[in-house]
């Protein structure tokens, strides 16, 4: 995913951002995947660390939010591998029943 995103542009609409006025104390600044680019605003050749690093920290963000969902209400978790759509599809169904 975030590959998809430095390939449709984020780099740039980060760059439009900082023309704009916004900087590293912005709220919106400080969100997974903008926060690191300001370690290469000024210095391009260590970009693929820093992509590594918005992985990393995309990761450990999805860990806490399902961390985070398990919590709140009863759920089941559904593996979206060959087949998911129609367990998912029938665990509904089931659900619906009852």
């Amino acid at each position: 995913r975030v590959d998809t995103m430095i390939n449709n542009g984020l780099i740039d609409e980060f760059r439009a951002l900082l023309q704009k006025g916004y900087d590293i104390t912005s709220p919106g600044m400080q969100c997974v995947g903008y926060k690191e680019l300001f370690t290469v605003k000024d210095n391009p050749a260590s970009l693929r660390l820093v992509v590594d690093e918005i992985k990393k920290n995309t990761r450990h963000y999805a860990k806490r939010q399902m961390t985070w969902f398990r919590h709140q209400v009863k759920s089941t978790e559904v593996n979206m591998d060959d087949g998911a759509f129609e367990a998912a599809k029938k665990m509904i169904g089931e659900y619906l029943k009852s």
